[in-house]
């Protein structure tokens, strides 16, 4: 199994996570076992397998969260009428 890790300037994320994990005191024990070849705990707990620890340097970037799309609700109010006009096709 691979566990791929994104690192970012401003925190990691671990298998395309949802929440960017920052860097502070929670996740250094993560981070200093990755650092020392040892696979984190957490990573033992959810992968019953050998697993693939793949480390992606972004450290030149800032990750930011993609916008959510802006969607509006289809409703009979919104669809518009189909056009009655007929259509004349001169020759």
């Amino acid at each position: 199994m691979d566990c791929i890790i994104k690192l970012y300037s401003n925190g990691f994320l671990v298998n395309n996570e949802k929440e960017l994990r920052r860097y502070n005191k929670d996740s250094i024990g993560f981070l200093k076992d990755l650092k020392d070849g040892i696979l984190p705990p957490e990573l033992i707990e959810k992968c019953n397998e050998d697993v693939n620890i793949i480390l992606e340097h972004h450290l030149e970037e800032t990750f930011v969260y993609a916008p959510k799309p802006l969607v509006q609700p289809v409703t009979l109010e919104n669809i518009p009428a189909p056009s009655t006009s007929s259509y004349s096709s001169s020759s």
